[in-house]
């Protein structure tokens, strides 16, 4: 009966419910036989039921005949109930699960949430957000609007990251340099080599992914795009062009868009080629991997591992993130990403071995 109404935009009458929904169909007398009296006193006890449940079908009434229809902005009762005192049990209230949650609680939370809602850099902006309006069905209104804190209550403490709060005067200076086509000079650390080195960049565009913010622009001295992470710039100033001299054009092709949702190990100099690495990923981690769209799937074996190819340019980066999963990833191929995984487990092993100067030591 909920999947007849909900697929109903307008009341229906209780004749077509009964020759639609097989529980009344069973029940509806041949052509001419006049309706049947038990339809009408199931039909009110089912919807007697649906109404305990949280489901209440409205009725409207039309020249002396009944309507019905779903009542959606009354579909669910709270889930949530604010009590003074929680008990330990989450109880059954009829069919629907309730859950007690005493207001200290319920407004350490709220302003939780709200603390993340209001921070501009973070991912978890948007879900704060919808978590809020669904709290708002449950909690009181002036709990949402303005939660009350006592002093003595534990306060909720943000911290914005370093590299957000320092980038946003650098990405306004790139910002002005992309709408005039003009290059930008700029020292840029290289976690690859170690150093920082002075670079002149055309900007052609930014990219604001897993809250940091990039720049794509060609480099003049290798003449080709990189991308570079603004939270390694410092010292970044525009070189205007002298007079006579056109501004830089971005590429036709050029599709920023191409440049998002790349890995650590994807980054580096175009020059450089991909390599394909095969790896096994050992049950229930291989499901992760799938759920997040790591790599491509290659085999799946009968325990749940399963052989994926991943695309890499970095390889250190990739060891990195092969040692960090902890032995639930093991590369098969080529040997010389082994190779590069082992020395790095090597180092990482030397350098927390204790050394003369520990022994003794209480």
């Amino acid at each position: 009966m909920i999947a007849f109404l909900a697929g109903h935009r307008f009341p229906v009458a209780l004749e077509q419910i009964s020759r639609h929904v097989p529980a009344y169909r069973d029940l509806h007398p041949e052509e001419g036989g006049g309706p049947d009296p038990s339809i009408q006193r199931m039909f009110e006890r089912d919807k007697a039921e649906l109404k305990e449940q949280g489901i209440l079908i409205a009725v409207e009434i039309r020249e002396g005949e009944a309507f019905y229809s779903l009542s959606f902005q009354d579909f669910s009762l709270p889930f949530l109930r604010l009590v003074q005192e929680a008990h330990p049990n989450v109880r059954q209230a009829g069919q629907t699960l309730e859950i007690e949650v005493e207001p200290r609680d319920a407004a350490a939370v709220v302003a939780g949430l709200r603390m993340l809602a209001s921070q501009p850099g973070s991912p978890l902006r948007m879900p704060a957000r919808s978590a809020l309006r669904k709290l708002s069905f449950d909690f009181p209104d002036t709990l949402i609007a303005e939660p009350n804190k006592p002093e003595s209550w534990d306060s909720v403490v943000q911290l914005q990251d370093p590299e957000v709060e320092n980038s946003s005067e650098v990405v306004a200076i790139l910002q002005k340099a992309l709408e005039n086509r003009d290059t930008v000079h700029l020292h840029y650390w290289s976690m690859r080599r170690g150093v920082s080195t002075q670079r002149d960049v055309d900007p052609w565009g930014l990219l604001y992914e897993a809250g940091k913010w990039y720049l794509i622009g060609r480099d003049h001295e290798a003449k080709v795009p990189r991308m570079y992470r603004v939270g390694r710039m410092d010292s970044v100033t525009i070189h205007r062009r002298p007079g006579g001299h056109p501004p830089f054009e971005i590429p036709s092709d050029f599709r920023i868009r191409e440049w998002a949702d790349r890995q650590p190990w994807q980054f580096g100099p175009p020059e450089i080629p991909l390599v394909e690495v095969r790896v096994l990923i050992r049950f229930p981690r291989s499901r992760w991997a799938e759920r997040n769209g790591l790599g491509t799937p290659l085999i799946e074996h009968p325990n749940g591992d399963a052989e994926r190819s991943f695309e890499v340019r970095d390889p250190d980066a990739f060891a990195r993130w092969i040692l960090g999963m902890g032995g639930d990833a093991q590369v098969m191929s080529p040997p010389e990403i082994t190779s590069r995984i082992q020395a790095l487990a090597r180092e990482l092993w030397g350098h927390h071995q204790p050394t003369s100067s520990d022994v003794g030591a209480p």
